[in-house]
């Protein structure tokens, strides 16, 4: 058995950038509602003074939208690491696991990528839960329910994205989006934690071959050496009776 590389630090990575994309969407959501707010009462009202509530607004949103430029490198560069890692270490312990260049490439094809993860990502559950199963791990299994969930929201949200004319399914889709993100991010979370495990079990089996390894040797050498004495025993008392 291959050696497995730790990802821990690679997924709590991910998780991290992923809540704080997932904070970041949501200030950006709320400044736009109140800049397209302050733009509809100006327009029903001439006279009401909003220049300085929708320059201030507008400047927040500003340096919200930049930090979210640095949050979705911060997030991409961690969440692509992280499932490479993850294909790569199930790949070593599985003949049956896809390319660990094909699971990542896969799953940030645009559009439809967000589709092709969902099984590819079940997929990943499933092989560790598998490993873990035949090691007589205790871990906490992934909610496939959760996972589900993200997947139906995710979609939903962007059909609904589609729909830019109509408030109502705009503001839902938008509800549905946080809502399948919240769900993945909670899906990972206990995923990375089984990974965690999963290394952990396969380090110490590992170690426990080094050993055996080691004791094994020892013993044939010391039969070997208990063999070399008996024949030179052997051979001295011959020699002794010949002569």
């Amino acid at each position: 058995m291959e050696k497995l590389l730790d990802n821990t630090g690679r997924g709590k990575r991910a998780i991290f950038w992923m809540n704080i994309f997932f904070i970041v969407s949501l200030i950006i959501t709320v400044l736009g509602f109140a800049i397209w707010n302050f733009v509809h009462n100006q327009v029903n009202d001439p006279n009401a003074n909003l220049g300085m509530g929708m320059a201030l607004v507008t400047l927040g949103l500003v340096a919200a939208s930049i930090l979210m430029f640095v949050v979705i490198i911060g997030l991409v560069i961690s969440w692509v690491t992280w499932l490479f890692r993850s294909a790569q270490n199930l790949d070593k312990l599985s003949s049956k696991a896809m390319s660990p260049w094909a699971v990542t490439i896969l799953s940030i094809i645009p559009f439809v990528g967000q589709i092709i993860h969902f099984f590819l990502f079940r997929s990943l559950i499933k092989g560790v839960q598998s490993e873990l199963d035949s090691r007589n791990a205790q871990y906490t299994p992934v909610s496939m329910t959760l996972l589900n969930l993200y997947f139906g929201f995710t979609v939903a949200a962007t059909l609904m994205a589609a729909f830019d004319g109509i408030k109502l399914l705009t503001g839902a889709g938008i509800i549905l989006g946080y809502a399948g993100l919240a769900f993945y991010i909670k899906v990972l979370s206990t995923y990375v934690k089984q990974e965690q495990i999963l290394f952990k079990a396969c380090d110490d089996e590992l170690l426990r071959q080094k050993v055996d390894q080691v004791l094994r040797e020892r013993e044939i050498a010391q039969a070997a050496s208990q063999v070399q004495e008996a024949t030179y025993e052997n051979e001295r008392s011959s020699s002794t009776d010949g002569d």
